[in-house]
């Protein structure tokens, strides 16, 4: 099995197979162990319960925390332990994608030969990647290329943070205005040309860096604040799909539904339908 760094998987032409999606429940201190066997795929784990002790034999003991993402190659041999809250049966300790990687020559890859933690304090882009996943699978298991995208766009942004951490810190300083601007006004239609010049930068100048530190352009990331934000509002609050259409700073519903779609694989409608569903179960 070939092992590819998991900085350099963009520079490679990814093959993904097998993907099975899930949520895990388990009582504080369960289990569950791979010593006796091997593990039979590859795997993204991302914890939502306090802790997770990860034992592997002849090695350290891996400590996971809440919003850690753990990657488990295929064939290791661990046993995990969950930390989660002591006053119920049990709790949603983490989600789980299961997956098998190969090149474009048909050869499987690891990104690693041992049991990693790769993303430490997850950020909300992580948790909504894994949740749609997850809900894809659940639902509309026939989707295999919309839960597919989603694992490519993982992978893709874990391989982008670990760039981004070679990048200068000069040269972050010198857009990070523009990267608060559209963290702060998501709602904004401030063009690129104009982000630049609040920078003193010029637009191609920005267009570079700021690629170099997220990995998409400035539209894009706006595109999925704006989403991310959409799934919170409809998870979490009254307000109609044209409020927050308007909230958004979006100028047709028809497009902001269609954008929506291609980006979680469902509706705004069902999406709200699947949230409130979830919420009562």
């Amino acid at each position: 099995m070939k092992v590819v760094d998991i900085q350099n998987i963009n520079t490679i032409d990814l093959h993904l197979t097998g993907i099975v999606a899930m949520r895990q429940r388990w009582k504080n201190h369960g289990k569950y162990s791979y010593l006796d066997t091997i593990r039979p795929n590859h795997g993204l784990t991302l914890l939502l319960c306090e802790k997770a002790v990860y034992r592997i034999p002849d090695s350290e003991d891996i400590i996971a925390f809440r919003g850690d993402i753990i990657y488990l190659p295929k064939a290791s041999r661990y046993e995990v332990e969950f930390y989660t809250n002591e006053n119920k049966n049990d709790s949603l300790a983490n989600m789980l994608i299961n997956f098998m990687p190969y090149d474009k020559d048909g050869e499987e890859i690891s990104f690693s030969n041992t049991i990693s933690k790769i993303v430490t304090g997850a950020s909300q882009y992580y948790y909504d990647m894994f949740s749609d996943t997850v809900n894809i699978f659940e639902n509309y298991a026939k989707n295999t290329l919309k839960i597919k995208s989603n694992l490519y766009d993982i992978l893709s942004s874990i391989c982008t943070m670990y760039r981004n951490t070679d990048i200068n810190s000069a040269e972050f300083k010198i857009i990070s205005k523009g990267i608060q601007y559209l963290e702060d006004h998501f709602s904004s239609n401030k063009s690129v040309r104009e982000l630049a010049r609040m920078c003193c930068v010029s637009e191609t100048c920005f267009r570079k860096l700021f690629k170099k530190y997220s990995g998409v352009s400035p539209v894009e990331y706006k595109n999925r604040i704006k989403i991310s934000k959409a799934k919170q509002l409809l998870s979490n609050s009254e307000l109609t799909i044209d409020e927050i259409v308007d909230f958004l700073g979006f100028y047709d519903k028809a497009y902001f539904c269609k954008m929506f779609k291609e980006k979680t694989g469902v509706t705004p409608k069902e999406y709200r339908k699947k949230s409130i569903h979830a919420k009562l179960s």
